[in-house]
Order: C-alpha cells, then sequence, then structure tokens
C-alpha cells in the first residue's frame, strides 16, 4: 500500500483472526501490538498476503463495521475474501465507484410433500456479468463461474487481463 510503511514482523494466524486484528511487532522492538481495522488502512507480508481494511457487515443484515478483507487479487476489479466462522464471503471492488459489493450465493431448502429440496441462487453470477461488461467474453462465462476462491480468483484474474492488457 502507498503511504507510511512500518517494517517488521506481522503475526498471521487463521483467517478469522486475521479479519479482526494485526498482530505486528516493529523492527528491533519485542513487545506486540495488536491493530484493530479502524486503526490502519492494511497490511500485508513479504509472503504476498495483504489485507485492507473496508467496512462492512460481518454477517448480513448487521451494521457495517471496519474488517480486514483478504486482497485476492488486484486490477481493474479487486476480489476481496472475508472468512467470518464456517462461511466464507467475497467482495468486489471497482465495479460501483467508491462501494463495495458483496458475491452473493443465497440458499434455501424447500419442501414440496415429503421431499427436501436444496435451492441454490447464484445472484453472484449475475452480479460478475454486470461487472465483467467491458469485456463481453469475460461475462459470457460468468455462468459457469463455481462460489469457491479459485474459481472467483481465477474469473476476475482473466477480466482484469481483458481490461487491462499489459503491452
Amino acid at each position: 500500500m502507498a503511504g507510511d510503511t512500518v517494517r517488521g514482523t506481522v503475526v498471521i494466524g487463521r483467517s478469522q483472526r486475521n479479519a479482526q486484528v494485526c498482530e505486528f511487532e516493529a523492527a528491533g522492538q519485542a513487545a506486540i501490538r495488536e491493530y484493530q481495522p479502524a486503526e490502519l488502512r492494511g497490511y500485508g507480508t513479504t509472503a504476498g498476503l495483504s489485507y485492507e481494511s473496508q467496512t462492512v457487515p460481518l454477517i448480513a443484515g448487521a451494521a457495517a463495521q471496519p474488517v480486514f478483507l483478504e486482497v485476492v487479487t488486484r486490477g481493474a476489479l479487486t476480489l476481496y475474501a472475508l472468512q467470518n466462522g464456517n462461511a466464507e464471503r467475497f467482495f468486489l471492488a471497482g465495479y460501483r465507484p467508491g462501494k463495495l459489493v458483496e458475491l452473493e450465493l443465497r440458499t434455501a431448502t424447500i419442501k414440496r410433500g415429503a421431499q427436501q429440496f436444496l435451492v441454490k441462487q447464484r445472484l453472484y453470477q449475475d452480479t460478475l456479468a454486470q461487472a465483467f461488461q467491458a469485456c463481453p467474453a469475460q461475462a459470457r462465462r460468468t455462468n459457469t463461474v463455481e462460489f469457491r476462491l479459485a474459481d472467483l480468483e481465477k474469473a476476475v484474474r482473466n477480466y482484469n487481463l481483458c481490461a487491462s492488457p499489459r503491452r
């Protein structure tokens, strides 16, 4: 990230903890300091892990609060991940200026007589198709994207290559 940078050691824990706190030991100091998302714009490691402070609801329908989102891939669109309990959530930046858009997969159980069916609403595919409009070939492929980190990362990376090809 551009701006003030402090060198030291970041203690990386479980993804869920990384979203709530950055444990940092400044170079030459023995004390570990914990930073909350409201105190930092972001943090990263030399291994390539990067987290940015963003304000999102931790659970659907809750009030938004600052958290550290993991940067999955960056470009014309940036994909973020948030591990919250057993659920992994994904957010897209760059699609609506100044706003993060959550990629949503909704599930519902429907009963018909004695049978139960699990219905999935892949709302994230529609969001990706709209976000990818500058690259029609990528927008057409969104209906095959699964709601998994690897699939979403690949789709956003491919869009970014199309939208901003390196020369």
